[in-house]
Formats: structure tokens, C-alpha cells, sequence
């Protein structure tokens, strides 16, 4: 160890000096911060910029500089068998694989690779497991709990490293909530929180096990009801937008809905729903907000009742957000409409947006 005194003077040796490992301790710490740095841009290769090459080139120099890396080869192991083998480089996938089991055959990764149906099961999955959430979202719009419970179960036993396990084990959470089921709540959001620390769910699950920490219990609820709303034609199209707007009127103290309008062809609505309904419940745990599918005219709505009145209403849209994102941002296209209780049965009949946003401009401020 060279001889010198830290310093904050760039002129002088210690400054340089000062940063550098010369201890063994010193470099053990180095070492595991590289090993991390290594493995997690491995995985955003991977998983946010799909770039399988750089992906495998990391994971290979993670292995190759830290073969003793208990922590972090099992699953660079098995992420790069799995991406070698969509590049058709089976003898190189099979060279992974067989170092997962030899070195570590009692983790999880060399147990999904020990089966030989594992890559039929895995390809099962990714052409089911959208299609399958959005059946149970649905049983879970309209109560079905045994349904819910059953396909998220499904799932638990049979797609265990699917990327959407968590917003299953978290809609099987909120089933038990509204089952007065505490004790697999908390489970529930404790594994999330644990096994999925990189999904949107994690943060959010573990601030709910927190609240339930602290005593602090979710209101019970019997799920959400989808009303079937009767299309109508626009009988005023040809009317101009004042002359149409003229029809609305403004009281800021009576009750207030609020309508996301949206297009089905572009917007998912099981996962508008969803959204809507996480919301509610991390942020307002003592008010029930009623969800349901309408039709403003011939636009179909998510309508979310009710509130006491526009400042009401206008704190909602201020406030509201889809795990740290905007609505917008998330959802393109997304339009949020406040309606007061006097007006709304003038747009379920005669629904014209354009007219409706010049009133809302002129009263609301959008």
C-alpha cells in the first residue's frame, strides 16, 4: 500500500489515491458491487432494451470473472438457456444448462431446466397467460371468486416464472380481501413485495403491509358493477358546439361522476379497470368509490361514482395516477371527463365530446 494522505487538493497524490481498493476488504466490497452491476445490466439488456447479444455478453463475463457468484450465476444460468436457445444455438444452451445443474442443483432454475417439458410448458404460457388474465380480471369485475381463485391458483402451480405471476398473486390478494381473508392478504403481499422487488406491484405492496402493520384495514367490498348501457345515435351532430353546450349547466355544489372515455380498439378496458380500482384502494381506504362500464351516447365510458362535488372531483383528477404514471401517459387517448349530476343524463342521450369539452373549458378549466 503506497504511503499518502487523502486529500480534497487535486494537485495532490491522495486525491486520486484515496478511491482506490488497496485493502482486501476494500476489494471484496469492489468486487460484489461489480458482480451486481454486471448481473442487473445483464438483465436490463434483456428485459428493457431486448438486446439478447449484449445480454449474453454480460452474463458471460459475469461468469467468467466470478465462477464462484452463488447469488447471481443460477439465474444467469438459466436467462442465458433460455435466450440462446430463441437464437437456435442449442449446443451452447445445453453447455448452460449443464453448468446450472452440476453447480447448483438445488435452486429453482435448475429445477425448471431438469424437466425435459420445460421449454413446451414455457411456450404454453406466453401464448396463454394474457388471454387468461383477462378471463380472470373479468371474474373478478363480476364476483366470481371461485373462478378468480382458481385461475390464479392455476397459474401459482403451473406458470410459476410467468412476468405476469405478480399482478395474479395481486389480484388473488384483493379477492381475499373481499373474502375477509387477512391472513393470504398479507401473505400474499409480502411475497410480492420479496420475490418481485422490480415490478410496479412491489413498492406499492409493501407500503400496503405496512398500512396493515400499523392496524389500518381496507374497507370489504363486493367487487364492481358493470351496468349495460343503450346506445344512442347522436340526434344533435348537426347542431353547432355553442348551440349544444348552451344545454349544460354548472352547479359547483351538487354530486359529481367522473367519466374515463376511451377508445376499445386502443385501450384494454380489464386493465383500465384494474388500474382504477388500485388506485382507489391504496388511496382512499375509507370511501368506496363505485365502478361501471356506460355509455355516453354512443361512447363507452368507465364511470366512476360518486363525488360530493366539483372540488371534489377535480382533487380526484389532480391526484390520480397508475402506479407513478399518468393516466394519459399511460393510457393514450384516455379522455377525463367530470360531470355533474344535472348534466348526465343529457349525455347519456346526446353525447357530442366536442361540445362537452368547449363547456367543460369554459367551467372546469380543461
Amino acid at each position: 500500500v503506497p504511503d499518502f494522505e487523502a486529500s480534497e487538493d487535486p494537485t495532490q497524490p491522495g486525491y486520486y489515491l484515496q478511491n482506490i481498493p488497496f485493502e482486501q476488504e476494500q476489494k471484496e466490497a469492489c468486487y460484489e458491487l461489480i458482480r451486481e452491476a454486471l448481473f442487473q445490466s445483464g438483465i436490463i439488456y434483456r428485459e428493457k432494451m431486448e438486446n439478447r447479444t449484449l445480454a449474453l455478453k454480460t452474463f458471460q463475463e459475469l461468469q467468467t470473472r466470478f465462477p464462484e457468484d452463488s447469488l447471481h450465476l443460477p439465474e444467469s444460468y438459466y436467462l442465458s438457456y433460455l435466450m440462446l436457445m430463441q437464437d437456435h444455438r442449442a449446443e451452447e444452451a445445453q453447455q448452460q444448462r449443464q453448468f446450472l445443474l452440476n453447480d447448483y442443483p438445488q435452486t429453482r432454475q435448475a429445477d425448471y431446466l431438469r424437466d425435459e417439458a420445460f421449454l413446451a410448458k414455457l411456450d404454453a404460457m406466453y401464448q396463454s397467460q394474457d388471454s387468461l388474465f383477462a378471463v380472470t380480471y373479468q371474474y373478478f369485475v363480476e364476483g366470481a371468486s371461485d373462478a378468480v381463485v382458481a385461475n390464479c391458483d392455476y397459474v401459482d402451480e403451473h406458470y410459476p416464472m410467468s412476468p405476469l405471476r405478480p399482478n395474479f398473486m395481486f389480484m388473488r390478494a384483493l379477492e381475499a380481501v373481499k373474502q375477509g381473508d387477512g391472513d393470504t392478504f398479507v401473505r400474499l403481499i409480502g411475497e410480492i413485495a420479496e420475490k418481485y422487488p422490480d415490478t410496479d406491484l412491489s413498492a406499492l405492496s409493501s407500503a400496503m403491509k405496512t398500512y396493515w402493520d400499523e392496524g389500518r384495514r381496507p374497507i370489504g367490498f363486493d367487487g364492481f358493477y358493470l351496468a349495460d348501457g343503450q346506445t344512442w345515435e347522436d340526434s344533435l351532430a348537426q347542431l353547432e358546439l355553442d348551440s349544444l353546450a348552451s344545454l349544460y349547466s354548472y352547479n359547483a355544489a351538487e354530486t359529481h361522476y367522473l367519466a374515463l372515455a376511451y377508445s376499445s380498439d386502443s385501450i384494454n378496458v380489464n386493465h383500465l379497470l384494474f388500474d382504477v380500482a388500485l388506485y382507489n384502494f391504496t388511496n382512499f381506504l375509507i370511501r368506496d368509490y363505485e365502478l361501471s362500464i356506460e355509455m355516453l351516447g354512443a361512447q363507452e365510458v368507465l364511470m366512476i361514482r360518486s363525488f360530493e362535488n366539483v372540488e371534489d372531483v377535480l382533487r380526484y383528477v389532480a391526484w390520480l395516477n397508475f402506479q407513478g404514471q399518468l393516466p394519459a401517459t399511460k393510457y393514450p387517448g384516455l379522455r377525463i371527463l367530470p360531470i355533474s349530476d344535472s348534466n348526465l343524463p343529457l349525455l347519456q342521450q346526446r353525447y357530442s365530446e366536442d361540445a362537452y369539452r368547449r363547456f367543460l373549458q369554459d367551467y372546469y378549466g380543461e
